[in-house]
């Protein structure tokens, strides 16, 4: 039942809307367990044109954290591939702290999709046992 929850709450907060406030509020409001994975992206923002990959740091069911050698600021839409899965979102920066040449993001999925959301579950249950909230 729990898993039906997980699902259920992650599909309702992807449709909610971010406000730049939130990155101000300084503490976490994460409600999903980052896991850590070690998986090849590629992430594109369709404003600026710009497009990077590189390897994941964790995801979530309502994100992921990654490095990107490329400045876009908090509240860029991008789109993430992760083409070992075959998974594909749109997503949102909501997080983003500057570390030499490179930047850590945060992005948190937007309008995911049931088939997505099982897909991103299979993902996360293979690096991770337990629950996927917090």
């Amino acid at each position: 039942m729990r898993r039906l929850w997980e699902l259920v709450v992650a599909y309702r907060e992807s449709r909610q809307v971010w406000r730049p406030q939130q990155a101000h509020l300084g503490r976490d409001r994460r409600i999903f367990r980052r896991v850590p994975v070690k998986v090849m992206y590629r992430i594109r923002n369709r404003v600026y044109g710009l497009e990077s990959e590189g390897m994941l740091a964790n995801l979530s069911l309502g994100g992921a954290g990654f490095w990107a050698p490329i400045n876009w600021p908090e509240g860029s839409p991008v789109h993430l591939a992760i083409d070992e899965f075959q998974f594909a979102v749109d997503a949102l920066i909501v997080f983003r702290k500057s570390s030499g040449a490179e930047f850590m993001y945060g992005a948190r999925f937007q309008a995911l999709s049931l088939s997505n959301l099982m897909k991103l579950r299979a993902i996360l249950n293979k690096n991770h046992d337990g629950p996927l909230t917090i």
